[in-house]
């Protein structure tokens, strides 16, 4: 299976990201393939470079960042960088960037992260499989016009095209909906959160117990529980050794 990121430049954060991805990496790896694809290279100071696919507008390079095999993809204009606070500008990146994964990658999945790039939802293949994560709900960047597949004319935020055609789309939380819903935060999204109820999601925060458990923890010297403290003195007394401290459960590690 064939996965792509699409990540926002100007929240781009290497170390956070590096840990994010390395995360989805440790469980998806062996079993998918995955593209990680950043406006800007010159942001996220990569180590190496590999141009792997060139026409008259715009160069896509491979950067080896991360351990792991794991590749991101830029895609900058021949002679410029993207300025995506111009609302052509980003048009023109939604477009570039749906034709090559459309054209070239041909991926299962497209992950797209920012409202930024909502609008590239709309120009993905319809047999890819979509998902919207959405940022910022005041992001809105101007309308931009296209046309939907019976011919009609379109002028919306890139935010509310990716609310429309993307298979699935994520909120920041649950209560943002709601709040959405009720009017108790204004948005120009609540008549389409309306209609597409059943795909919409809003991120539960806090951990996974099934995955972030000390008692089944595979990666742990030694499990414990509640019922079990005992061995947790032995993991950081472990730690401690390991690290060169002074070995001593009295004392923060």
């Amino acid at each position: 299976m064939k996965i792509v990121y699409v990540l926002p430049d100007e929240i781009f954060d290497k170390n956070s990201y590096e840990s994010t991805l390395k995360h989805i990496l440790f469980y998806f790896k062996k079993k998918n393939e995955i593209f990680p694809i950043v406006p800007n290279y010159n942001k996220i100071n990569p180590f190496s470079r590999k141009k792997i696919y060139e026409n008259k507008n715009v160069i896509v390079e491979s950067n080896n960042l991360i351990e792991d095999d794991l590749n991101y993809l830029t895609i900058k204009p021949i002679n410029s960088d993207w300025d995506l606070n111009q609302i052509e500008m980003l048009k023109l990146y939604c477009e570039t960037v749906s034709k090559y994964i459309n054209e070239v990658v041909k991926p299962d999945i497209v992950h797209v992260f920012g409202s930024k790039f909502g609008y590239l939802v709309k120009l993905l293949d319809k047999k890819i499989k979509t998902i919207f994560n959405i940022d910022k709900l005041s992001q809105q960047n101007g309308f931009i016009h296209s046309y939907d597949d019976l011919g009609n004319e379109q002028d919306y935020t890139s935010l509310i095209y990716g609310t429309i055609y993307a298979d699935y789309v994520i909120f920041p939380s649950k209560k943002v909906i709601s709040q959405i819903e009720s009017g108790e935060l204004e948005s120009n999204l609540k008549e389409f959160i309306l209609k597409r109820y059943s795909h919409i999601f809003g991120i539960i925060h806090g951990i996974d117990y099934q995955i972030w458990n000390p008692k089944h923890d595979p990666y742990l010297m030694y499990n414990y529980s509640y019922q079990n403290i005992f061995n947790k003195n032995l993991c950081k007394s472990k730690m401690q050794k390991k690290l060169n401290l002074d070995v001593d459960n009295s004392i923060p590690l």
